[in-house]
Order: C-alpha cells, then structure tokens, then sequence
C-alpha cells in the first residue's frame, strides 16, 4: 500500500514538472546590438508567454535616450499589435495566434532610442524563441488601447521626418471608415494606397477632390469591432512611397473624430476675421462721425446701414494696394520665423488678405 501511494506521489510529481512551463531566457535581461558591446543600444529585453495563445516582446532602456520605436518582423503566423506604451519607459507589443500557437516563434527584433536616427537589431537574421517560456515574477504589460487618429503626425516606420503626414481615421457612417492624409511641409502628398488585413473590407479609389489632401474609405456589409490597416503615400518631390509600418496597424472601426467635425478658424482665418471687424470699426465710425455732422446742418437723418456706407475710389484704393505690397516679403519672413515653414496655404492666405489689407489702408488714410 504504502509503496503504491509513494508511486503515485512520484509520477504526480514528474507530470507537475513535465508540466512547468520552461524559463524564458528573456526575463529583463540586458541585451544590445548584435547581442555585442555597441555603446549606446543598451536595452532591458523581456520576450515572455501571457497565455495559451498570447506571449510579448517589452525593451526598456539602459543608456541613452529612452527607447521610441519596437519593430518586431516574423512572428511565424502571429497577430502582432501595435506599439503598447502604457507603462512610461516602456515599449512593448503583443504576439496572438487565433489558432494553435508553434513550439517556436521566429522574431527579428529592433529598436530606436530618442536621439537616436536610426534602429538596432538584436541578431543578424532574427532567431526563434520558445512560445511557453517565462517570466516568474514579471508582470505583463498592461492591455494595449488601439491608437487614434485624428490629423496626428505619422512617419514612415515612425521614424522618417521628410515622410511626416497627418493621418485621419474616423467612421463616417454604420459600415464604413474615413481615412485621409495630409503633408505637414511644402511637399503635398501625391500618392495614397491604404491596405487591410481584415477580410470582407472595400477599399475606394483615392480621392484628390479637396487640394492637399488625399482621402479614402473602408466599408463592410457586416463591421468588426476592430480592423487592421496599413498605409502606403508617396510626397511630389519624392521617387518611392512610405509605409506606416511593418506590420498592420489596429483601430477600432467606431472611432470617430468629433473635433473634426467642428469647423474652426486657423491663424488666416482669425486674421481675415480680425480685418472685417477693423473694417467695419473704421467704416462704422466714419458713418457716424459725417451722420453727427449732417443732424446739426440739415436735421435728423436715418442711421441705418447700407453698402454706400464702404467708399471707393479706384487711384487712392490702387495706391494704398501697392504700398501694401512692400511689405509683403516682410511678412513671409515673419511666417517662416515664427512656424519654421511657408506652406501652400499660406501663399492663398496672403493673396486673399493684401487687398483687405489694402482697403483697410485705404480707408484709414481717407478718414
């Protein structure tokens, strides 16, 4: 009896250690460039399982700057998510199988550092990881939220600053999504391919009808709560296209960008709106001023509001249009020192605003 019940503790003992899940040698270990001395590329490695379909690659870094960039390539079959910044310092993403996950995962692991241009690499060639393998003690990162985007800068591989676009994804609609780029310098996008790895998706055509821009949708019959994109753009003054990244991005398909739906005023349009008022302040108060002059010769008289209230007289109007024009050069050097650049926008803003300008000179000179 006894030794049948010490044979029984002992294969229950060898099952509880065939069991054990194995020790990652990953568990925030310091790891560099080509896994050699580089000075600078110093990171805290952790490449650990969550669950039976789930494991995560997290850097954190040692020296330098903090870490801004996770490429995880490979994956052998997986989902991989975005870039999880939840914990500060951190960056990590998640590896999902919807299926049976490999024994062993193949993964080509970079990473950049802020202040650093460029990306290092764990090992030439990738190299596979043990899927089950651990870290006792280590807690997972946090939930990862998908990213939004709502006119934000995006870069090539997030890190390409001649690339640098504003990127638009918000639903429109039940069944379909809204995607848009924009250039933030003088170099308008001309190039616009969106991709999805979510199936059952329609794609339109780009869409070059608003200037500066390039827009289009993704519509299903029945929508996920979530879709995987990618994008590829092109700039004018450049041969090739950029991709947003190495592998799809996820957002949710309810997003929406409610601020954008509200139009606002930018610096031109303030400008213009602060032109009318002095406008009509200077016509206002000219229309007064001959209305109180006129009651004390001729009597009362009406003081309602008419067009023939705006004077004009073509010579003094042109003369007041070309002083005007002087200072033009002037105030393109104080838009390129105050924002860094002279966009497109700002070449229609100015032409607009020099004749307001001009009859706002005018007017002040005839008063």
């Amino acid at each position: 009896m006894m030794r049948q019940l010490l044979l029984t503790l002992s294969l229950a003992l060898l099952g509880t250690v065939a069991m054990a899940q194995p020790a990652s040698a990953f568990c925030e270990t310091p790891a560099q460039h080509f896994d050699v001395n580089t000075p600078g590329s110093g990171i805290l490695l952790t490449i650990a399982n969550i669950d039976a379909n789930t494991m995560y690659v997290e850097i954190e870094s040692t020296e330098g700057g903090a870490v801004s960039q996770l490429l995880v390539n490979g994956g052998s079959g997986a989902q991989i998510s975005n870039a999880n910044t939840g914990v500060p310092g951190k960056i990590s993403k998640f590896l999902t199988w919807p299926g049976t996950p490999p024994a062993d995962v193949f993964m080509e692991i970079l990473w950049g550092k802020e202040g650093f241009p460029g990306l290092w690499l764990l090992q030439p060639g990738g190299n596979t990881y043990p899927f089950n393998a651990v870290c006792d003690g280590l807690a997972p990162p946090p939930p990862i939220v998908n990213p939004t985007f709502c006119q934000t800068p995006v870069t090539h591989f997030a890190g390409d600053p001649p690339s640098e676009i504003l990127l638009t994804v918000t639903n429109i609609d039940p069944n379909t999504i809204f995607v848009e780029i924009e250039s933030t310098d003088g170099n308008a996008v001309n190039f616009m391919q969106l991709q999805t790895a979510t199936p059952g998706g329609a794609i339109s055509p780009p869409d070059f009808s608003v200037p500066g821009k390039i827009s289009q949708t993704l519509s299903y019959a029945s929508p996920p709560a979530e879709v995987n994109i990618n994008l590829l753009w092109g700039k004018e003054n450049f041969g090739g296209q950029w991709l947003l990244g190495t592998s799809p991005t996820t957002v949710s398909f309810a997003v929406n960008c409610d601020a954008l739906a509200i139009p606002t005023m930018g610096q031109w349009g303030l400008f213009y709106l602060a032109l009318l008022i002095l406008i009509l302040g200077v016509v206002g108060v000219t229309a007064t001023k001959t209305a109180m002059q006129l009651s004390t010769t001729e009597g009362s008289r009406s003081a309602s509001f008419s067009l023939t209230q705006f004077p004009f007289e073509k010579g003094a109007f042109f003369a007041a249009f070309k002083m005007v024009l002087l200072f033009v050069p002037l105030a393109f050097a104080f838009i390129y020192v105050v924002w860094g650049e002279i966009i497109f926008d700002d070449i229609v803003g100015m032409a607009l605003a020099i004749p307001m300008v001009a009859y706002l000179v005018y007017l002040v000179k005839r008063s």
